[in-house]
């Protein structure tokens, strides 16, 4: 009941401030995705100190999670506005749309996403062909597998009253599984372990004094 609220207020205001509503709604699942993905990788990472005796500390990466919504909200938030309307003005058929999407928006997305990453850490344009040579292909084979197939689910099995809830739930989970690839390194495991060492050993240095 209350999410059928929710949902008939949405739809309300996303209609009376499309731009405004598609912006936020972006951001907020950029940021719901990757502290979700923040959440799964410190619990893997605590099942797999456990057995070595040791205790991993949940320390939420601020920084990761404020790069992930300004990306989310102001690069593809903002540009998706432009993008899908432009389509239904120049593009009739469904599968004329997928494909433009995909290979158009899709990959210029990936290049904008990983290079965003890169810069608010700090990084040089090196380290964006390094990130984009090590993580770009990866991620693209998996966007071209996947949404390809939820698109053509939006546009041909589902009433247009769900297609945003469908969409939306779908990129929910899209975002964590970029909020990893964006943030994985070539040694993930033995930094995240390093981290949580260091957590540790400080926490336990503190109770000492």
């Amino acid at each position: 009941m209350v999410v059928r609220k929710f949902w008939k207020w949405y739809n309300k205001v996303n209609d009376k401030y499309y731009k405004t509503t598609t912006i936020l709604t972006a951001g907020f699942l950029y940021a719901a995705g990757d502290l979700t993905c923040q959440g799964l990788e410190y619990y893997g990472l605590q099942k797999k100190l456990k057995k070595k005796g040791e205790e991993a500390i949940f320390n939420t990466d601020l920084r990761r999670t404020v790069t992930m919504t300004t990306y989310g909200a102001l690069v593809f938030g903002a540009s998706s506005i432009w993008w899908y309307r432009m389509l239904d003005k120049r593009l009739s058929n469904v599968f004329a749309k997928i494909f433009a999407d995909e290979i158009i928006y899709g990959s210029v997305l990936l290049v904008g996403f990983f290079s965003w990453g890169v810069v608010a850490n700090g990084g040089t344009l090196q380290d964006i062909k390094d990130k984009m040579s090590r993580d770009f292909w990866d991620t693209y084979k998996v966007d071209v597998t996947v949404w390809p197939i939820l698109q053509f689910i939006n546009f041909y099995l589902l009433p247009i009253a769900y297609r945003v809830l469908f969409i939306s739930i779908c990129s929910f989970f899209w975002n964590i599984f970029l909020s990893y690839m964006q943030n994985r390194s070539s040694s993930d495991d033995k930094a995240i372990e390093n981290q949580s060492t260091q957590a540790v050993t400080a926490a336990t240095t503190g109770e000492q004094l």
